[in-house]
């Protein structure tokens, strides 16, 4: 339950409902990136799912354990971004800085099967 192996870039959401152009920038970012868990595409038909990170049923505006990998924040035109990669900003100009993980809450690219997956892990509590 944090940004998985395939993290490029996740966008910063100021409340747990997801709003249609969240979804639609989830959809933009995994046609550039795939989904931040497996890497992959949604099969044909489906489209990826705005996976909040940390999950809304853990998100308490306070840090979390550190992901496996370092996170980075970004702004960019004034809408807060989330990386893995660091150099990911030097395409548009802005300053990553580290990210504490659980601060602030991103959505992040989703394929349905791994939503699928996560969302039995977080409604179990076993996070």
């Amino acid at each position: 339950m944090q940004p998985g192996p395939y993290a490029k870039l996740g966008v910063f959401i100021d409340t747990q409902n997801t709003e249609t152009p969240d979804r639609e920038m989830a959809q933009e970012l995994g046609q550039r990136f795939g989904c931040h868990t497996c890497g992959g595409q949604p099969a044909q038909g489906q489209r990826f799912v705005a996976d909040h990170q940390p999950p809304s049923n853990f998100y308490t505006g306070q840090a979390l354990n550190q992901p496996q990998q370092q996170l980075y924040e970004f702004d960019h035109n004034g809408t807060l971004f989330q990386t893995t990669d660091p150099y990911l900003t030097d395409s548009v100009g802005a300053i990553a800085r580290p990210s504490t993980f659980g601060q602030h809450q991103f959505i992040y690219p989703q394929c349905p099967d791994c939503s699928n997956k996560q969302g039995g892990f977080v409604s179990g509590g076993k996070w």
